[in-house]
């Protein structure tokens, strides 16, 4: 089994030689907040984890347009001896005239298959709110149907699933976020998509004082070219982590995350355009902040222990 996810993971960085592909991912942190990408990774730390992130874009662009903003809170837990995982997530996405708000409840179920794999199972549900203000424009053509109507909203429903599976210093998740499509909503100005998700993690202890984790993201959005997100972090100490991360042909930057206490974390990222973004002379700006509590009050256990 060893033999086999490693040539997984090779197979998931080599996958650009195949397939030219470009990424847009609303988070460049998604090592540090998985729960972001897959509802089977809540309550999967055994302990309480509330995570905040602050995501601005297209930061320095020329022009009327807002930089696009996200805005996440997210939570999740384990339950003491039930194998029971649950999560929330909040958040709220603005791009220029479109506003997005988004509420999502996660429950997942882990077992283990030995002394070594874990796996879990992930549901979820929630709702998205949407709306167009087009009176945010500066509109030269004022009778332009397509501007008539100034303002539209609507709520959709979601629903998604995913597995995770860990084990060896390796972890390894496939999910959908959206198993319903919507197209049409708001007069066609807002869809949502299909697709599948695949991310990939490795864990190398290269020393005591020092250990590497090479990460990729996969987004198989239907209809759409694959999109693709990798990153490479080296932790010293577990305390302090640096890295670099690149979308493909679209961003390339740097992260970085500090333990701040036994129970806070800080990260940030920042990302530069490359390819044909460069025209944009854009940049992104990222700040996460994380708050790990052990399990009911206690003290932080290993997952295994803290579900038997």
């Amino acid at each position: 089994m060893k033999i086999s996810f490693k040539l997984l993971l090779g197979f998931l960085l080599l996958l650009p030689i195949v397939v030219k592909a470009q990424v847009g991912l609303p988070t460049g942190q998604y090592m540090f907040t998985p729960l972001i990408v897959n509802p089977a990774y809540a309550g999967t730390e055994g302990s309480l984890n509330i995570t905040s992130v602050n995501r601005m874009s297209w930061l320095g662009m020329q022009g009327d347009a807002k930089a696009p903003k996200n805005i996440g809170l997210l939570a999740d837990a384990g339950l003491p001896y039930h194998r029971i995982g649950l999560g929330m997530a909040l958040h709220m996405q603005e791009i220029n005239v479109h506003q997005r708000m988004s509420f999502q409840g996660m429950v997942s179920y882990h077992l283990s298959l030995n002394k070594t794999w874990d796996i879990s199972a992930g549901l979820l549900l929630g709702g998205n709110h949407y709306s167009v203000n087009y009176e945010r424009l500066n509109i030269q053509h004022t009778n332009d149907p397509v501007y008539q109507d100034t303002y539209y909203e609507g709520w959709r429903p979601q629903v998604g699933t995913g597995i995770y599976l860990s084990g060896k210093g390796m972890q390894l998740g496939v999910s959908i976020p959206r198993l319903m499509e919507y197209r049409g909503i708001l007069n066609s100005r807002v869809f949502e998509q299909a697709g599948v998700r695949v991310t990939a993690l490795y864990d190398w202890w290269y020393a005591t004082w020092l250990h590497l984790k090479p990460s990729v993201m996969l987004n198989f959005p239907k209809g759409a070219a694959v999109e693709m997100d990798y990153s490479l972090l080296a932790f010293y100490k577990d305390v302090l982590g640096l890295g670099i991360t690149y979308k493909w042909g679209s961003t390339i930057g740097g992260l970085s995350q500090v333990q701040l206490s036994r129970k806070w974390k800080l990260g940030y990222l920042f990302e530069l355009p490359v390819g044909q973004r460069t025209s944009l002379n854009g940049v992104a700006h990222e700040l996460m902040l994380q708050f790990q509590l052990g399990a009911i009050g206690k003290e932080r256990v290993s997952p295994r222990s803290f579900y038997r």
